[in-house]
Parts: C-alpha cells; structure tokens; sequence
C-alpha cells in the first residue's frame, strides 16, 4: 500500500471514530442542545440568580489583593485605570 492511500484510510478512520465518539456523547447527555438551551433561557428570565458578595462602592475599594497556591498578587486603582504588582 503507498503512503497516499495509507494515510487516506487513517484519516478516514479516524473521522469515524469522532463521528461514533460525538454521537456516543449525544446520545448518553439525556437532553439535546436545543431543549439545554431553552431550558436555561427560560430559568435565568424567570429567577435571578445572582449572589452579592460586596456592598461597597467601587470608590470605597482602593486595593485587591488575590492569593492562591501559586503566589499572591495585588491590584491598586489609580484614578480609573489599575495596575499590577507582584508581592
């Protein structure tokens, strides 16, 4: 078998198998895209699911300061405009 057609036979198989992966996938989500969709359109105009996690004004902040397991950083407001600077 020459190369050409050897990789036109991978190709051609590999395509299969994400058409059956996608269809598997579609099959086994319990709903189709077009009923996910209107199900959550419906649930976000007719609930509001916001969470407020801060009362102050954004002129009352001046700093944030963000930490995880990687390192920390903060961001200090300068007038309407902020900065970066690693700690």
């Amino acid at each position: 078998m020459n190369g050409k057609l050897q990789g036109i036979i991978i190709c051609g198989v590999t395509a299969a198998c994400l058409v059956g992966v996608m269809a598997f996938l579609n099959s086994t989500s319990g709903k189709s895209d077009t009923d996910s969709s209107s199900s959550s359109t419906a649930a976000v105009s007719s609930q509001d699911e916001s969470v407020v996690i801060l009362t102050k004004s954004s002129d009352d902040i001046t700093s944030v300061k963000v930490s995880n397991e990687h390192g920390e950083y903060s961001v200090n407001k300068i007038g309407r405009a902020s900065c970066r600077e690693r700690v």
